[in-house]
């Protein structure tokens, strides 16, 4: 018992005087290569790659008698998780910047018993941030790789329209235009929220991010009967220039149709795009 006591307070060294941790994490930091009881230590230094984690039930000021290290690191290989506790030698703060990212570690693995539990520990001598892989942004701004635009949300255009047409509406005042409002008044941020509830409630979405989405319409203009639809089919993305596809349903012969005249259109959210776009089929001002 006296010997596991005698561990526990001999590797729960006391806080350092070293300079405070920093609040942002650096891409490399010096932790106890330098400290003795780390050169002393026996064993291979090598490097310990994972996800730095709070160990769960520690905090700041956990460490020392009753040997709690504050941090631990998740490991994955092929397949298969491992962790380990990190020592910091009673600097509860010291790799707080680094809680939740992926990190280095090099240093010893030591492996011991205090007061009964077993503990599994890496001694760091340093850390390194790992920088997380960036996923590759589909370009807003002009275009950018071949891609496909998911469609985000779909509705029926509130505002019925007499000759086909198409529409690309990237800002408030751009859809109060597209509503009828004067151009004077198109500016006024209290119009452009009227003239978006609806379309707001068509799409069944809360908001739109104008700085991020954009709204394209499709309308076919005035049909004889119900039974037509218009349908965005998918919006790609090739040699910077949007391509939007669509057609218009009609109904098929001898089917049971409104007999009065219909504006059959539709609007789709999707991710904001700033370069040349073009419809397939273009949209023609032809009677069924």
């Amino acid at each position: 018992m006296w010997t596991a006591l005698v561990v526990s307070l001999v590797f729960a060294a006391p806080p350092s005087k070293d300079a405070p941790a920093p609040t942002e994490a650096p891409m490399k930091r010096e932790l106890f290569a330098a400290e003795e009881w780390y050169k002393t230590q026996k064993g291979e230094e090598r490097s310990f790659v994972g996800v730095l984690e709070r160990t769960p039930g520690s905090g700041p000021g956990t460490v020392g008698f009753a040997r709690t290290n504050p941090y631990r690191l998740v490991m994955e290989d092929n397949g298969k998780k491992s962790v380990r506790e990190v020592y910091v030698g009673g600097k509860s703060g010291l790799l707080t910047p680094y809680v939740g990212k992926k990190v280095k570690l090099i240093g010893k693995a030591v492996d011991m018993e205090v007061e009964g539990k077993q503990h599994h520990e890496i001694w760091p001598a340093r850390v390194e941030l790992i920088a997380a892989e960036k996923k590759r942004a589909a370009p807003a701004a002009k275009g950018g790789e071949d891609r496909e635009l998911p469609i985000l949300a779909r509705g029926v255009w509130p505002v019925p329209q007499d000759k086909p047409e198409q529409l690309i509406l990237r800002n408030g005042e751009e859809l109060a235009l597209a509503h009828g409002v004067a151009a004077a008044d198109a500016k006024d941020m209290r119009i452009q929220i009227a003239a978006g509830k609806d379309v707001l409630k068509l799409l069944k979405v809360e908001h739109i991010d104008w700085k991020k989405h954009m709204l394209v319409v499709v309308a076919s203009g005035t049909k004889p009967t119900g039974g037509y639809s218009v349908e965005v089919l998918g919006l790609s993305v090739k040699d910077k220039v949007l391509t939007i596809r669509w057609r218009l349903n009609s109904p098929k012969p001898g089917s049971i149709v409104t007999q009065a005249l219909t504006h059959p259109s539709q609007m789709v959210l999707v991710e904001r795009f700033d370069g040349s776009i073009r419809f397939d089929p273009p949209v023609k001002d032809k009677k069924p």
